[in-house]
C-alpha cells in the first residue's frame, strides 16, 4: 500500500493507493463530509459523533483496520457514509436510515452506476462505448415519513417510496398529471455526492478506478448472494 499526499483548494490529506485502490484516512474522510455538509470547524466533534452513531448500526462497515494501522475508508465505505449523512440532512434517524439503505441498496447502486455514466467527467469510456448521452443528474428520492412513529402502518413509507430517477425523468414527474403518487418528496442529488468524492481525490481516474474496483466487487456479492438463495443458504461472506 502507498501513500499519496494530495491538497487542492489549501486541504492536505493522505489517500492510500494499492490492491485496494483509493483508500481514505479517517481525517480525510471527515473532511469529506464536512465539506459535502459545510459543517463548522468549530461543530467537528459533534460530526465525530454522527459518524460514531452510524458505526453503532454497522454502517459502513469494511473499514480497513490492521495491527498498529489507523483506519482506512475505500469506495464502499465512502458512498455508504456519505448517504448516511444525505439521510440525516432528511431528518432520518441513524438506525433507520440504515435499515432504509440497507433495503434498497440494489436501486441505489443501480443509480450510483447511471450517476457516473451520464457525468461527463466522471464517466468511463471505452473504444467499444455507445456514443455520450447528454449529461444528466441522478436522484435518491423517497418520502421521509417522519411522524411514521404516530401511525398504525406497519409499511414505512420511507421504504415503499425509495428510488431513483433522473432530472429529465423528474421533471416529467412534477409536470405530468398524476405521475406523482407521494404526498411529499424529499431529493438527495446524487450526482452533486459523486462529485464531492470526486474532488477529494487526487485525480478522475482515481474516482473511476475506486467506482470500477467497488462496482466488480458489489456485482460479486451479489452473484455470490444469489447463487447462496439457491441453496436456501445466505452467506454473508
Amino acid at each position: 500500500m502507498v501513500s499519496v499526499d494530495s491538497a487542492q483548494a489549501g486541504r492536505s490529506w493522505v489517500v492510500f493507493s494499492g490492491d485496494d485502490r483509493v483508500r481514505l484516512t479517517y481525517r480525510a474522510l471527515e473532511d469529506l463530509l464536512a465539506d459535502l455538509h459545510h459543517i463548522s470547524p468549530k461543530s467537528r466533534i459533534a460530526l465525530q459523533g454522527r459518524i460514531k452513531n452510524f458505526q453503532r448500526y454497522g454502517w459502513p462497515g469494511g473499514t480497513n483496520t490492521g495491527k498498529g494501522r489507523a483506519a482506512t475508508y475505500g469506495f464502499r465505505e465512502i458512498i455508504r457514509l456519505c448517504l448516511g449523512f444525505e439521510m440525516l440532512q432528511l431528518g432520518v434517524s441513524p438506525e433507520r436510515a440504515v435499515s432504509l439503505l440497507k433495503n434498497n441498496w440494489y436501486n441505489i447502486r443501480t443509480a450510483i452506476s447511471l450517476a457516473v455514466t451520464a457525468h461527463p467527467v466522471l464517466t468511463i469510456r471505452t473504444k467499444k462505448s455507445s456514443p455520450m448521452p447528454e449529461p444528466f443528474d441522478v436522484f435518491l428520492y423517497c418520502d421521509p415519513n417522519a411522524l411514521a412513529s404516530l401511525t398504525d402502518s406497519i409499511v414505512d413509507a420511507a421504504d415503499d417510496t425509495f428510488f431513483y430517477t433522473s432530472s429529465p425523468q423528474l421533471a416529467r414527474m412534477l409536470t405530468e398529471a398524476r405521475q406523482l403518487d407521494a404526498q411529499r418528496l424529499a431529493l438527495i442529488n446524487l450526482t452533486i455526492v459523486l462529485d464531492g468524492i470526486a474532488q477529494h481525490l487526487p485525480a478522475v481516474q482515481d474516482f473511476r478506478e475506486a467506482y470500477t474496483s467497488w462496482d466488480d466487487a458489489e456485482e460479486d456479492e451479489a452473484d455470490r448472494e444469489f447463487a447462496s438463495a439457491g441453496t436456501g443458504r445466505i452467506d454473508k461472506g
